[in-house]
């Protein structure tokens, strides 16, 4: 079969990234259309959703596809699905200027069927592809900014009525995961103007473990780790020092990196609310919008929860008062 123009083979591919409704689409749709420039067996497009998964599309010339999703720990994942007997590949990775967003390849039992020619097509073609990635992007980014919504109204029904944040923080934290996937979510307390700090509440920790409770002094580079700002560890091990009460935690709780966000209560801090995950990479600082967020609608159920002790203490005081008038 004689090759396709490689102008006119762009040009539709174009149209039909505009056009699919989803990036499984797209890869389908250019298995049948590419086959007549460049042959193959198997087509892959490998989609980095975050630093913890992937999503692998597997596609034949036909355009029947395979769809494999894969998170970072899990048993491994075969890239290269079906090709035990490929003699032949063609890769181009997609970009967006450094960063890598997934890659493009294809592959045959026929040894040495790949030329210059090929490769160039290919490299525009991943050009295009990187706009299908990007529309896939925008809709996912979407997706995710329901997911939190909804994951917030499902806080506040969550905490409504609680007297004490404590007794509910597994639900919150399986709440909240809806919209900010986490291992284990832990608040924290300052004690003593800013020199030490206690866990106050915990959830996917250890619960056999008492002396985690225990209030910790603070030095260094950790005291000034006690601001109001937010930050995020992408690989404990290679960021914190070997000595850091952080470092500390993070290996007794298994966990190797971490969202952080103050807890606001009034004009103070209250403590930090921690995201933790146990592989590296977990979170981003694009998610930090949502962590504070989390913590704004906790540190409210903290307010309450302190009026509720003070009224509570006050009608105390007078019942108090009260019997000693008439004692």
């Amino acid at each position: 079969m004689p090759k396709a123009d490689p102008a006119e083979m762009l040009v539709t591919i174009a149209r039909l990234v505009a056009d699919a409704p989803s990036l499984r689409d797209v890869v389908s749709r250019l298995a049948v259309a590419l086959r007549t420039s460049i042959p193959f067996e198997r087509l892959h497009v490998l989609r980095l959703d975050r630093a913890d998964s992937f999503v692998l599309y597997v596609a034949r010339d036909t355009g029947e596809i395979e769809t494999i999703e894969h998170r970072v720990g899990d048993s491994a994942t075969p890239l290269d699905v079906g090709d035990d007997a490929a003699r032949s590949r063609l890769l181009c990775t997609v970009r967006q200027g450094t960063r890598v967003h997934g890659a493009l390849w294809v592959t045959s039992s026929e040894p040495g069927l790949y030329g210059a020619s090929d490769q160039a097509l290919m490299d525009s073609v991943v050009d295009l592809l990187g706009l299908a990635f990007e529309h896939n992007a925008i809709v996912d980014r979407e997706k995710l900014r329901r997911e939190r919504i909804d994951s917030l109204r499902g806080l506040l029904h969550t905490m409504a009525g609680a007297l004490d944040i404590r007794s509910i923080f597994g639900e919150v934290s399986d709440v909240v995961r809806g919209g900010l996937p986490h291992d284990i979510l832990i608040m924290t307390s300052w004690l003593e103007s800013g020199t030490s700090f206690r866990l106050y509440a915990m959830a996917g920790g250890p619960t056999d473990e008492p002396d985690l409770w225990e209030p910790r002094q603070l030095t260094g580079d950790d005291r000034a780790q006690l601001n109001r700002e937010a930050y995020v560890i992408h690989d404990a091990e290679a960021e914190l020092s070997a000595d850091s009460i952080r470092t500390y935690f993070f290996r007794r709780l298994g966990v190797q990196s971490a969202l952080r966000v103050p807890m606001p209560l009034g004009g103070e801090i209250f403590g930090s609310l921690f995201f933790l995950g146990r592989q590296p990479e977990t979170f981003t600082e694009d998610d930090i919008d949502f962590a504070r967020r989390v913590a704004d609608h906790l540190a409210l159920a903290l307010s309450h929860q302190r009026l509720a002790d003070t009224a509570r203490s006050h009608a105390e005081s007078q019942e108090t008062a009260a019997g000693e008038t008439y004692s």
